[in-house]
């Protein structure tokens, strides 16, 4: 009787094919207990509402949103050059989003002229419901509230460089903004009148030569909205002290332009040095709250946003679950 003899190269597939099944029941088993987490995209939203001059609107929805609780909104603003992607991929509130739980809107330009900068001088997008980059913003703003379910009563704005625009957000719809805080910005309605009309741009603004008494510079935040009478957004303001693009000087003017509006003590300021570079400003309202507050930095030039500085502007809006009174 004559034995079988076993192939050693079918035993050898056999035991890898074994193998292989066992790996891959670990793997799924694995998966189920710990689930890979994507990261939630930015979208582009369409057709979002009136739009005069033809931004783009994108928007990044974190995972996880608390069920039957409204989400505070943040607009960021990107700089001169830039876009509403390139903000989302080279700043820090995606990740601060995803910690907080509030949703982003990402504006950005698509205009040719004017290095991709925000209108921030022209009549239109300084007056309230007149159209402009403005109008176009508070539509995203509305979009996201209906459609969304945001909390329109925690509505926040902030940017770089193009952040004169932050301001002309505050100035133009008070109404629809908590709070805004801007880095390496000018006053509202500094650049108005252009010194060409597809410029975007006013040099004696931008190397800080526009200088108006508060009263004045207070006025014509007044002027955009004569209407309002209601409680004007908190402001925060950020600047490089050897800013050679826009001048520091711009951030005097406005912490003179924001004094005057929202009624402070120019001279009752509380300081402090939240890293060795940074003076900080803080006034408060009547009511002990913090309403106004400026950062100078200290050395640094226009690109004044680094990591880090996200988290306190966060913290500032309340957007930490604090009370903003950092």
């Amino acid at each position: 009787m004559s034995k079988s003899v076993v192939n050693p190269h079918s035993y050898l597939r056999k035991t890898i094919l074994i193998i292989s099944i066992f790996m891959l029941s670990v793997v799924l088993m694995l998966y189920k207990l710990f689930p890979s987490r994507e990261i939630p995209a930015l979208r582009q939203i369409r057709n979002f509402g009136a739009n005069p001059s033809n931004l783009e609107m994108y928007l990044y929805v974190p995972d996880g949103l608390p069920l039957g609780i409204k989400p505070p909104v943040l607009v960021a603003i990107h700089w001169c050059t830039g876009s509403g992607p390139v903000f989302f991929s080279n700043t820090e509130y995606r990740e601060l989003a995803d910690k907080f739980k509030f949703v982003v809107v990402y504006p950005s330009v698509t205009r040719t002229y004017g290095n991709r900068c925000y209108d921030v001088g022209g009549s239109d997008s300084l007056v309230h419901g007149a159209g402009g980059d403005s109008l176009g913003i508070v539509s995203m703003v509305k979009y996201v509230v209906v459609n969304l379910g945001a909390d329109q009563e925690r509505v926040y704005v902030t940017g770089l460089s193009a952040s004169m625009s932050t301001q002309m957000m505050l100035g133009a719809y008070p109404e629809v903004f908590k709070a805004g805080s801007a880095f390496a910005g000018v006053p509202f309605s500094c650049m108005k009148p252009y010194d060409e009309p597809e410029s975007l741009w006013q040099e004696k603004c931008a190397t800080g030569n526009k200088r108006l008494t508060p009263a004045e510079w207070g006025d014509l935040v007044r002027g955009a909205y004569p209407e309002y009478i209601g409680l004007r957004p908190r402001v925060q303001l950020w600047h490089g002290t050897e800013d050679d693009v826009v001048y520091f000087n711009n951030h005097i003017e406005a912490t003179k332009q924001w004094i005057d509006v929202l009624c402070l003590n120019a001279t009752g300021r509380i300081v402090d040095f939240p890293q060795i570079n940074w003076e900080r400003s803080s006034f408060k309202d009547k009511d002990g709250n913090i309403v106004l507050q400026t950062i100078s930095v200290i050395g640094v030039g226009h690109n004044v946003l680094v990591n880090g500085m996200a988290l306190h502007v966060i913290k500032f809006f309340g957007l930490d679950q604090s009370d903003g009174n950092i």
